[in-house]
C-alpha cells in the first residue's frame, strides 16, 4: 500500500500547484484587464496616460507641414495623406499673373502658384483639380477686381468652381462691380466660401465670367496682389478643404 499512498500523495501535490498557478494567472489576468498604463508617469488616470510626446511614425510624410490628425470611426487615427479620405486642407493655390477680363464670356482661372497641394490633386498648368476621395468639400474664394473705369454700369462678375466633368456650375457666386467717381480703376476685395460635394475622379476649375454693358470699355482685370504705398500683399487665393 505505500506505493500507492506514495503515488497519491504526489498527485495530491501536482494538483495543488496546478490549483495555485491558475489561481495566481487568474488574479495576475484581472489586474492586466483593469489596469491603466502610464508613460512618463507612475500615477496613470486613463487606460493610457502618456507624459511626453507621442511619435506615430505611420503618420509622418515628407511634405515638411505638419498636418491635421483626425479619428476615423473605428478610432484609428489617420491624416490626409495616410488616408485620402480623412478631412483636412486638400490645396491652397494663388493667381501667378494679372487675368485680363477684356471679352464677355468665361476664363478659366489658372492658379499657378500653390502654398500647397498635399495630394497632388492640382494641376497648375491648366488649373484642374481631381479629388483623390469622394465627399463634402469647402470651397473658400479671395480674389480682387480692379481697372474697371465706368461709374455708371455695373460689371456682372459670376465666379464659382466648375464641374468640367459633367460641364455645369457646382458653386457660383454673381457680384456687380463698378468703379467709383472718387477712384477710377479702384481695387475691390470679394471673398466667399461654399460647402459642395465633390466626386472622386471628376475634374473641376475655377472660372470667372463678366458681362459687360455694350457702352462700356471692357476693362476689368482680376488682380494677382493689391498694393499701395505701405505695401503689397497676395489678393486673389483658391482653397479647398474636406469636410466630410
Amino acid at each position: 500500500m505505500k506505493p500507492f499512498l506514495n503515488l497519491f500523495s504526489s498527485f495530491t501535490y501536482v494538483k495543488k500547484n496546478q490549483f495555485i498557478l491558475f489561481f495566481i494567472l487568474t488574479i495576475f489576468s484581472c489586474i492586466l484587464s483593469f489596469s491603466q498604463v502610464g508613460i512618463g508617469t507612475t500615477v496613470p488616470t486613463e487606460d493610457l496616460d502618456v507624459n511626453g510626446t507621442v511619435r506615430i511614425r505611420s503618420l509622418s510624410n515628407a511634405t515638411g507641414d505638419h498636418l491635421q490628425v483626425v479619428a476615423k470611426d473605428d478610432g484609428t487615427l489617420v491624416t490626409a495623406i495616410s488616408d485620402p479620405s480623412a478631412p483636412g486642407s486638400r490645396f491652397i493655390g494663388v493667381l501667378s499673373a494679372d487675368l485680363a477680363l477684356n471679352s464677355n464670356g468665361f476664363r478659366n482661372i489658372i492658379l499657378g502658384s500653390e502654398i500647397f497641394d498635399y495630394l497632388n490633386e492640382h494641376n497648375t498648368a491648366n488649373g484642374r483639380y481631381t479629388p483623390a476621395s469622394s465627399g463634402i468639400y469647402s470651397i473658400s474664394m479671395q480674389f480682387d477686381l480692379a481697372d474697371y473705369t465706368s461709374t455708371k454700369h455695373d460689371v456682372d462678375v459670376l465666379i464659382g468652381l466648375w464641374d468640367v466633368t459633367n460641364d455645369r456650375w457646382i458653386s457660383r457666386r454673381t457680384y456687380a462691380h463698378r468703379s467709383s467717381s472718387h477712384f477710377s480703376g479702384r481695387n475691390e476685395g470679394y471673398s466667399n466660401i461654399n460647402y459642395v460635394t465633390l466626386t472622386a475622379g471628376n475634374t473641376y476649375s475655377f472660372r470667372i465670367f463678366p458681362t459687360y454693358n455694350n457702352s462700356v470699355s471692357k476693362s476689368l482685370v482680376l488682380k494677382r496682389t493689391n498694393g499701395g504705398g505701405t505695401g503689397t500683399s497676395v489678393s486673389t487665393t483658391f482653397a479647398i478643404s474636406k469636410v466630410n
